[in-house]
Parts: C-alpha cells; structure tokens; sequence
C-alpha cells in the first residue's frame, strides 16, 4: 500500500450530531490521496457507532481511549499515527467544500504550513452571514512574520495544513498556547506560512458560541475603584501576557534562535507595577509596530499605548475608558 498524501485528523468526543455529514465531505473530496485517522476520547453518545459504519472505508482508520484525555492530547495522539507528508486538523461538526484539499495541495509549494477562511454557519447548516476572517476581525498573514504571533493568532486549525517536518514540535505542546497558535507561530518561525483568503470550510457555531456585539458600558460610581479595577484586570492579562511569551522565548532558545526584543518585552512587561508609562516596551513595538500588530484590524497606535501603561497610570491618572 503506498503511503497517502495527505493525513486528515479527526479527533472526536460526542460529536453524533454532525460527525456524518463532515465524513461525507471529507469522503466527497476532488483529492483523493489521503488518509484519515479518527481518535475517540472516550464518547457516550453513538459517536463510535458511526465511526464503525466507516471502518471499512479505504485508508480509514480509528482508535477509541479507555480514558478521556482532552481534545489537544487527543490530536496530538492521532497526529502522531499519521503517515502523509501534509497534517490536516479536522473538527467533528464542520463541512469541508469538495476542493478543499485540492486547493491547498495546490498552493502549500514550499511553506510549513497554510491556512484559509472558513465561511461561518449555525447549527441548521444556515449560513451565518459573516467569514471566520470577519467574524475574528484579523488581517491574514503570510511569509514568516513570527513577531506577530506574540500578540494575537489568525490560523484556524480547521482551515490549515502543515509540513510533517513540525509534528515533533508538537511532543511537548505547551499548554499556554492553543495548538493553532503554536503550530502558526512554530512554522513561521522556522519557515514561512501562506494565508488563503478561500472560504474552504463551513465552520459551525454553535449557541453558545456565536460571537456577538455588545455596547461597551459607560462608567458609573466611583472612579478611583473604577480605576483600580481596571489596573487588576490589566495586571492579570500581563501576567497572561507575559506567560505565553516566555512559551515563545523557550522555544527561540531550543531552537537557537533567540529574540533580543522577546526577552526585553518579558523582563519589562514583568515591572507593571512600577511604571506610569514604559518607553522601552514603546521604543521596541514603535519601531516594528508593522510586524507586532499585523494581525489585528485594530488601530496600531491604540494597542501599542495599551502595552505601555503600567499601574501607575491607572492609579493616578483618572480617565474615560
């Protein structure tokens, strides 16, 4: 038997509402030279009925865990079985357009991994009006743009695929940053990325999910304890902040290629306290405020001045937020 292609996952966890209509799409490809490799953690409901009526299926391949282990062990289980050059993650609810696969075979050339829009639908199969791009408010990169992974992630991992070459980096897959956002930044590190902006997936949002606008609230009572409130909800996304970097900052290191920026950014994001406002952290993001904030649609000035207050300012300084 010759080795496929393309190695789909499909990692599933009572997923018997929408897992048949996703295998038909998978199965209903233009491209036909995958394989496709289904790990159940541990589902109560008919999901693993519906994964046997499957089984005898060319290339189709499955395991059920004794234990339930979470959805990124899960995928990191089952990618680690796949024997295709290309990686593609698969959810359980989507529906894949029928030249999907072809489309990103045809364009993936050189590049570690790449990624697509996805058109978002609800639990009906209706469409939703709105692109994951739209919906997410990002810019689509391409090339390797690593610094802009620091600040925000715009790879799905429904929509990507990505060299064999980086599973290995997915042995120790940290758990401060999700598996889409790691894979993103890994092989812009390494390599370059390309950004599609096809709709190749009908992505579902469920209730629950469904991202909605909301008018930001105007203050009312008393500033000062307005303002300290602020200063704590700011401090805590730092410390977040300042966690998922030093994730980064590991890899650079294992990687031998260390970010000079990266370990200044951490050591002064680390000094919030003891700052009104931080001119190195703004020296550093103004002179590559293009690479830092590529991905979000939001003003570069405004996100800039956001990582240089420091507590000081919201203790001393009253504002309108």
């Amino acid at each position: 038997m010759s080795t496929p292609l393309v190695s789909i996952i499909l990692p599933t966890y009572n997923g018997e509402a929408f897992l048949e209509n996703q295998l038909d799409s998978i199965f209903e490809q233009s491209f036909k030279d995958f394989e496709i490799i289904v790990s159940d953690d541990g589902s109560s409901d008919s999901t693993t009925e519906i994964i046997n009526t499957w089984k005898n299926r060319k290339n189709f391949r499955y395991s059920i865990n004794q234990k339930n282990i979470g959805f990124i062990q899960n995928f990191c289980q089952a990618a680690k079985r796949a024997e295709g050059k290309y990686i593609v993650p698969c959810d359980q609810d989507d529906v894949w357009l029928p030249h999907k696969l072809q489309i990103l075979i045809d364009s993936i050339n050189d590049h570690l991994l790449i990624y697509s829009n996805s058109r978002l639908i609800d639990e009906q199969e209706q469409p939703l009006g709105k692109s994951l791009k739209e919906s997410l408010k990002v810019n689509f990169i391409s090339g390797n743009n690593h610094r802009a992974f620091y600040y925000a992630n715009c790879v799905a991992a429904h929509t990507m695929m990505f060299h064999r070459d980086l599973l290995q980096y997915i042995d120790t897959l940290p758990e401060t940053v999700f598996h889409d956002h790691w894979l993103a930044y890994v092989a812009s590190r390494l390599g370059s990325i390309k950004a599609l902006d096809d709709e190749l997936v009908l992505y579902r949002r469920h209730g629950s999910s469904v991202t909605t606008t909301t008018k930001k609230k105007r203050f009312t009572g008393n500033l000062f304890s307005y303002l300290k409130a602020k200063a704590d909800r700011q401090f805590e996304r730092n410390q977040n902040k300042i966690t998922k970097l030093r994730t980064f900052q590991a890899f650079n290191q294992k990687i031998a290629k260390p970010d000079s920026e990266l370990d200044v950014l951490i050591e002064e994001l680390s000094r919030f306290d003891e700052y009104f406002f931080n001119k190195q952290i703004f020296s550093i993001l103004n002179r590559s405020k293009d690479d830092y904030f590529a991905i979000s649609c939001k003003g570069k000035m405004k996100l800039m001045m956001e990582e240089c207050f420091g507590r000081k300012f919201y203790q001393y300084i009253p504002m309108t937020f």
